[in-house]
């Protein structure tokens, strides 16, 4: 039976992200091609949508970013993907014992 694994929140992801763009298993064909289209598409003097058009003109950008975070997460092996999450989850779940080893109990009164 698969082990239940929650949704991640938005710095989560790009956490995530961020670690398995640095493993030295994810191929560095996928990092040049990721990192030359996020340099193009911020040098393009043409946006899809204007920034102006009210809310559609930061969407763009953002359905950009995704995709190609989403691209070079798809490009790393497996075991990759996987480990990353897993050192992810320990770190999350190590912060919020350490959260809650500091903070002291509610009293009562």
């Amino acid at each position: 039976m698969a082990k239940f694994r929650p949704k991640l929140g938005l710095f989560a992801r790009l956490k995530l992200f961020w670690l398995i763009y640095r493993d030295p298993r994810t191929p560095w064909w996928a990092k040049v091609i990721l990192t030359a289209l996020a340099l193009a598409y911020v040098i393009w003097p043409w946006d899809a949508i204007p920034i102006v058009v009210p809310v559609l003109g930061i969407v763009d950008d953002i359905v950009v970013a995704t995709t190609l975070m989403w691209l070079i997460t798809r490009a790393a092996p497996a075991i990759v993907r996987k480990q990353s999450r897993m050192k992810l989850e320990h770190e999350q779940n190590a912060e919020a014992q350490a959260d809650a080893a500091s903070s002291p109990g509610e009293q009562h009164s």
